[in-house]
């Protein structure tokens, strides 16, 4: 098991009461060890130890169509009170290889701590199928405060006085090895988190909020949870094309995903989706015009017949889009709807948080058309009623 040095992660919470920071003047700078995780005995060590904790901090590095052909999971970072772990999926080649930490990840006993739960667990799920049970969203906890800065990199600074590091934001994640610095700053995030979540926890409790942030937990743990790349209908300003200019698209769109895939390089290496929309209402003519088209990329310009062939079999084809459903109220209805949404906005002004977190939009529709209240959790009924 590769052990790695790491010089600018603070001490845990239960050693040092207080986070470390980067700054000699206020705390002293400690090493600290975090293991490197890459073979299944490696891995069966590693969970075996977090079956023994009541909670960790845990957090991921994707590759998200930046630098490659679709999204996936490229480190899985972990962290306990005592211990860190940084995970390389991408040397496991079966989802059974990686059981053991899916079998953690569901355990009920074991509280996951995370920071904004949206792409994480939906790319979890998609990829090993698996839905985290027993989870704390950190920024929804800052949501139900009625914090006004959410993001993690806020958090550190004011909890931990450390400042997020921006340039590997958009580092390719798939290359291999890794230097000591990326796992340094892979690790950092999960490392203080255990930290944070505790600092939140207090706000909560003193806000008697508490128990409003279990219950959105506990929906997060049960939300529908699917990730899908965009699809040609997700196209911004689809709809205002006319027939045949989006079956044009559409044998562009399909060109350009084959192309990528089989370069395993993203989709806008090959052709930018802005670019196309505009290329569908004034495709270039012929081979030639393909060639030498301003802006082309290597890949169509070095085989520009294909693209010229794509929009030559879209010229007697049409393809229609559904006007969106809308739902419409009665003037009962939305004189009722508009009072409830009153009302929501006067609780939420009254205790400085996000409208949306009293009652969404949607589930006002849902009271206004059916006169229950089925679609609130008990803290939300509570406020409205």
């Amino acid at each position: 098991m590769k052990t790695i040095k790491k010089s600018i992660i603070k001490k845990t919470a239960k050693e040092t009461k207080k986070p470390v920071t980067t700054d000699s003047k206020q705390e002293k700078i400690v090493k600290q060890d975090f293991q490197f995780i890459s073979t299944p005995a490696e891995l069966t060590k590693c969970c075996k130890e977090l079956s023994k904790v009541k909670k960790f901090a845990i957090d991921i590095e994707c590759e998200n169509g930046l630098h490659h052909y679709g999204t996936y999971v490229c480190l899985i970072q972990i962290s306990t009170k005592t211990q860190h772990y940084i995970i390389d999926p991408l040397k496991f080649k079966t989802r059974k290889e990686l059981l053991p930490l899916i079998k953690i990840l569901e355990d009920e006993n074991i509280q996951k701590i995370l920071h904004d739960y949206s792409f994480d667990l939906r790319i979890i799920y998609s990829q090993y199928n698996s839905r985290p049970k027993n989870i704390f969203d950190t920024q929804m906890a800052c949501l139900l405060i009625g914090r006004e800065k959410l993001g993690l990199a806020s958090l550190l600074e004011e909890f931990c006085s450390i400042k997020a590091e921006k340039k590997f934001q958009r580092y390719d994640w798939t290359r291999r090895p890794l230097a000591d610095n990326m796992l340094a700053y892979a690790i950092g995030d999960t490392n203080n988190l255990i930290f944070i979540q505790e600092k939140l926890i207090k706000e909560l409790k003193d806000k008697k909020r508490l128990e409003w942030c279990k219950e959105e937990n506990k929906e997060i743990e049960n939300k529908k949870l699917s990730y899908n790349e965009q699809t040609f209908y997700d196209i911004k300003g689809i709809r205002q094309l006319s027939n045949n200019e989006r079956a044009i698209l559409l044998r562009l769109w399909r060109l350009r995903d084959s192309i990528a895939k089989n370069n395993d390089k993203p989709l806008h290496y090959v052709l930018g989706t802005k670019m196309m929309m505009e290329l569908v209402k004034d495709p270039p003519k012929g081979d030639k015009g393909w060639k030498y088209l301003k802006g082309a990329s290597r890949y169509i310009k070095s085989d520009p017949k294909q693209f010229s062939e794509a929009v030559k079999k879209a010229k007697n084809e049409e393809i229609m889009v559904a006007p969106k459903p809308r739902m419409r109220m009665t003037s009962e209805q939305k004189k009722a709807y508009e009072k409830l949404e009153e009302k929501r906005n006067k609780i939420a002004e009254k205790l400085k948080i996000r409208a949306h977190l009293i009652a969404s939009n949607d589930q006002l529709l849902d009271i206004t058309l059916t006169k229950k209240k089925d679609s609130l959790r008990a803290w939300q009924k509570k406020l409205l009623e």
